[in-house]
């Protein structure tokens, strides 16, 4: 019954007009359209409109989604987005108890449905709030010939594109059943796995991934990243990194730098995150 539920009310909502617009772009004859999925965190959207402007040479649009359920911090991305003319859209809210997982798929599909499906964009990216270009980056470049961009997840013998670090082709996305709901005993994004499976490695390609301490990070320049990044860890470190929220993630030229909306209740960690990205 809870699916069932859950199926209604996302069939509704992925058709619901946004709550606010503001600064929507008329124009998507752009190679890139790049949306995040905002939530209870103003100052990671500040610094990914920063970054992505320093280093994303493609030309590009983007859009933040915002689906806070804090009214203060929805008010203060608002603010940041109209300041730097960002499109800015607030979705509206469902009186319905979602997993995470669920609400983050459900305003992954209203994106994708009413932003980019039948837009003009060559490639579209999707990013988690608090993923950040390091360097100079040109998507179309990395993509060429390929359908997909992004992150692997797996799962026995599925996989599947982690959404929040996700790039597509959009003209090989029309006439496929894209969904980023869970599925296929996959987390969000599974859903796509039925389509996805049936690309060949030519068309496919995965980021790198390394780990690193954001503390040790801080302490030294950037120009040293590479070499500590390239310094793997042992599993005993990551969970204690993940215990201390000071893990990061390098996905080739992006950091990620993790529970930005504080869903692990560690604390704010504002000051230390702004301490590692003025390096960049």
């Amino acid at each position: 019954m809870k699916k069932l539920i859950e199926s209604l009310y996302h069939f509704i909502f992925i058709r619901l007009p946004a709550k606010k617009v503001s600064n929507f772009p008329k124009n998507t004859n752009f190679a890139l359209g790049l949306a995040t999925i905002a939530f209870n965190n103003s100052k990671v959207i500040n610094w990914q409109i920063k970054l992505l402007k320093k280093h994303i040479t493609d030309p590009y649009k983007y859009y933040v989604v915002d689906n806070s359920n804090n009214l203060e911090q929805s008010k203060e991305i608002k603010k940041i987005c109209e300041k730097t003319k960002t499109a800015y859209i607030n979705l509206t809210k469902l009186k319905l108890d979602l997993a995470p997982s669920i609400s983050h798929g459900f305003a992954l599909d209203w994106t994708y449905r009413n932003i980019f499906k039948k837009s003009g964009y060559q490639f579209i990216g999707f990013l988690d709030h608090d993923i950040f270009p390091i360097k100079k980056t040109l998507i179309k470049k990395i993509m060429r010939e390929k359908i997909i961009y992004g992150l692997k997840q797996t799962r026995d013998e599925h996989w599947y594109l982690w959404p929040a670090f996700s790039f597509f082709n959009l003209s090989y996305l029309q006439g496929k059943n894209v969904s980023f709901l869970p599925g296929n005993g996959l987390d969000t994004g599974g859903k796509n796995y039925p389509w996805l499976k049936i690309l060949n490695k030519n068309q496919l390609l995965f980021a790198k991934q390394k780990y690193a301490s954001r503390l040790k990070l801080i302490k030294e320049k950037k120009s040293a990243w590479s070499k500590i990044s390239n310094q793997l860890l042992t599993e005993k470190q990551k969970i204690e990194y993940v215990e201390k929220d000071i893990l990061v993630e390098f996905l080739d030229h992006w950091i990620h730098v993790f529970n930005s909306s504080d869903w692990k209740k560690t604390g704010n960690k504002n000051a230390s995150v702004d301490k590692l990205l003025l390096k960049l």
